[in-house]
């Protein structure tokens, strides 16, 4: 295995220092699916269907695994013991710590989107149309069901699910969509007109999701009714972030916004940034919105939406989304590497 040890970027807008390089691994394949940290290890999957296991000692890789897709939805961490694995292939995988496979599952489409664990089972949405129920023991499929069979847009929203309805809510088509956990009858269903293609957010109240109408949306989860909507400058297809009492979100025209969850008021808009095209937003500690778009490593400020930091990784360009662990930040590439970073927000 090939690597390169540190040094120090330079943030584009303040001038300090944000992050300090530990590592770069050189993974064989370009890494678009967000790495995760699962006990002292550091799990990769690349667009070449590898999954790569790495300590966290001295970043050795301890095994491998070869799937027969490439790897773009987030690897689920099960317990200490298991790690739940997809691919665009439409292999659904149950790995042990040592990288045995205990079950695998066909599903024959892709499983682009987030899969969501629950009860001791699997929450998935697939390219055939279908959303699933599967027992994470042994890959039986419980429950499934399919919608929009006649529109060529597969279901790309991940699913949600939500413990006080009880229910599962995801995007299919022009929809949002909820249906009750053990039976996927529909609770209710919300058109709005054009294509939803991102994952909702929840809180104790609403759910939150944009649609390439170019509104954002605010929608009472026990009902379907519609709270407020908030139009946006051009086509949502990323998926929101709440923090607090503000939902932030981006539009395929480059522009971020805070949003005020409450009635849907803009509190700020910052346009320093190329097309918000799937993106996915992390926080860190209720202070900085972190993410990648074109290649580019991005922190803001939440309460302004000043950029702190933007970093290409010196012309090698970021893919994967950021995973923020303790005072570390990990993100894939497109050219087959990770670049592990020592993150200060002082």
């Amino acid at each position: 295995m090939e690597q390169s040890k540190g040094f120090c970027f330079t943030c584009e807008y303040n001038k300090e220092s944000i992050l300090v390089e530990k590592q770069n691994i050189i993974t064989g394949g370009s890494v678009w699916s967000i790495p995760v940290v699962w006990n002292d290890y550091l799990i990769i999957g690349d667009w070449d269907g590898r999954i790569k296991c790495y300590t966290l000692i001295d970043y050795s890789c301890i095994w491998e695994i070869q799937t027969r897709g490439s790897i773009y939805s987030k690897m689920n961490i099960i317990d200490d013991n298991y790690i739940l694995i997809c691919n665009d292939a439409g292999e659904m995988i149950k790995l042990n710590k040592n990288g045995i496979i205990i079950w695998k599952k066909d599903f024959g489409a892709s499983l682009h989107s987030n899969v969501y664990i629950s009860n001791n089972y699997v929450i998935a949405t697939c390219y055939d149309h279908h959303v699933y129920k599967i027992c994470i023991d042994d890959g039986s499929v419980i429950l499934s069901r399919m919608f929009n069979e006649q529109v060529s847009e597969d279901i790309y929203s991940s699913p949600m699910v939500d413990d006080s309805t009880t229910s599962i809510i995801f995007g299919t088509n022009n929809e949002l969509i909820s249906i009750d956990y053990d039976t996927f009858e529909t609770n209710w269903s919300f058109d709005t007109g054009n294509i939803i293609d991102a994952t909702a957010s929840l809180d104790d109240r609403n759910v939150y999701i944009g649609s390439e109408n170019r509104r954002f949306y605010a929608v009472n989860k026990h009902t379907g009714e519609v709270v407020w909507e908030t139009l946006l400058n051009d086509k949502i297809n990323s998926s929101s972030i709440l923090c607090e009492n503000n939902i932030y979100i981006g539009d395929i025209s480059g522009i971020l916004y805070s949003i005020d969850k409450k009635n849907g008021d803009i509190n700020w808009q910052s346009s320093n940034f190329g097309g918000f095209y799937y993106c996915q937003f992390s926080s860190i500690n209720n202070r900085y919105i972190t993410f990648v778009i074109n290649e580019n490593f991005y922190m803001v400020e939440m309460i302004s939406g000043a950029v702190i930091c933007k970093y290409d990784y010196n012309g090698l360009g970021f893919h994967s989304p950021p995973f923020i662990y303790k005072d570390t930040v990990i993100i894939g590439s497109h050219n087959k590497r990770v670049g592990i970073f020592k993150f200060s927000s002082d």
